[in-house]
């Protein structure tokens, strides 16, 4: 997928880091589309095993994410989702991304 979102950064005293909240969640919501594309089920992320981090995410700028299957089974699935950059750098990766499936969420998505 690619994705790209503007960080609304706090000015402060501290400098720049390499994880930006809002821009990470980003590879959370790729697995949960995968989660609809894949098993036609909408889902909650319920934790992440670990997490690396190589580079800043881009800020407004487009990258990529892939989302893998770990392990699928009825009622949810365990994913690694890597960040890229356009030449193919893996910016950061999260590993044991575990979604359960939340049918009743699937009406509040419908149409969309």
């Amino acid at each position: 997928m690619e994705c790209a979102l503007t960080e609304h950064r706090r000015a402060g005293r501290w400098p720049p880091i390499r994880y930006a909240p809002g821009t990470a969640d980003l590879l959370l919501q790729a697995a949960l589309v995968w989660m609809r594309q894949h098993r036609d089920t909408a889902s909650l992320p319920m934790g992440v095993a670990d997490v690396e981090l190589f580079e800043a995410l881009p800020d407004g700028e487009p990258f990529l994410v892939v989302a893998e299957p770990v392990s699928v089974n009825g009622t949810g699935a365990t994913l690694t989702v890597t960040a890229c950059a356009a030449d193919g750098r893996v910016l950061a990766r999260f590993s044991g991304v575990a979604l359960v499936s939340t049918p009743q969420l699937a009406a509040k998505f419908a149409g969309r």
